[in-house]
């Protein structure tokens, strides 16, 4: 009879361990603040063929993470709850909970992570308009900018999907900016008054698009000078590496 327990209790542990493999297991929650310390982060919003239907965003998002992985950056994957906790809607994901360093459970985008040391954080996921709209503005809204002068925010454009805008071209990109993230990053398919608004006198958002400057947007209702920058970069994963490598100037 001993035995015949013993052997149960190890097989319900495997099947336990199993699962916890295959199910998304969270380190940070979005309503809870949490402090990061690297300079570079890779962060995958919701990567799934779930709402990326045609997943469109699958490859260059495989990709991101063969470039993470490579240049030992550390890796954020944001998923939704039932991604926790049943294992279809988890392998459902363009990355897997062993392949990622870190899960953020949640369930819009938003979170409360500050990226204290980070000069330059890459994107994936989507959708970009919706949950990715809300990541992004509570990366930048969190930011503490009496201490720094600028962000790099690359998002990489095979890695992303958008229901509305996609795929951006440079007749898009200025809609797009003034409807989802201007003023204030309100992501309003979302719900207007869902999150925090993100007022930064001084602050442009600075937009590039394959190399070339777009356009400046301020960040700030009320004015003045901008003497700091989001500089927000549209790349293709192809030209990850080479980005990378650049120095911490623009261009």
């Amino acid at each position: 009879m001993t035995r015949y327990l013993y052997f149960f209790l190890c097989y319900c542990s495997f099947i336990s361990s199993t699962l916890a493999q295959s199910v998304f297991v969270p380190d940070f929650f979005s309503d809870k603040s949490a402090e990061l310390n690297e300079e570079v982060y890779v962060v995958f919003g919701h990567s799934t063929k779930r709402w990326d239907y045609s997943r469109m965003s699958e490859q260059g998002s495989r990709e991101l993470l063969q470039f993470a992985q490579t240049n030992a950056i550390t890796t954020i994957a944001s998923v939704h709850e039932a991604a926790t906790q049943r294992e279809e809607v988890a392998q459902e994901y363009f990355v897997k909970n062993s392949e990622v360093d870190n899960v953020l459970l949640s369930s819009g985008g938003q979170h409360k992570l500050n990226f204290t040391h980070a000069n330059k954080i890459y994107l994936a996921g989507g959708n970009l308009s919706l949950c990715l709209c809300e990541t992004i503005r509570d990366i930048v809204g969190r930011m503490d900018w009496s201490q720094r002068t600028t962000l790099q925010l690359v998002l990489v454009k095979d890695a992303l999907y958008d229901w509305k805008f996609w795929p951006l071209d440079l007749e898009k990109l200025d809609k797009f900016f003034n409807y989802f993230f201007l003023p204030n990053f309100h992501c309003p398919s979302q719900g207007v008054n869902r999150g925090p608004k993100v007022d930064l006198a001084g602050v442009k958002l600075s937009v590039y698009f394959d190399g070339l400057h777009f356009r400046d947007y301020p960040l700030s209702k009320t004015g003045g000078p901008a003497t700091k920058s989001v500089v927000l970069k549209f790349l293709d994963s192809k030209d990850l590496e080479n980005d990378h490598t650049k120095s911490s100037t623009i261009f």
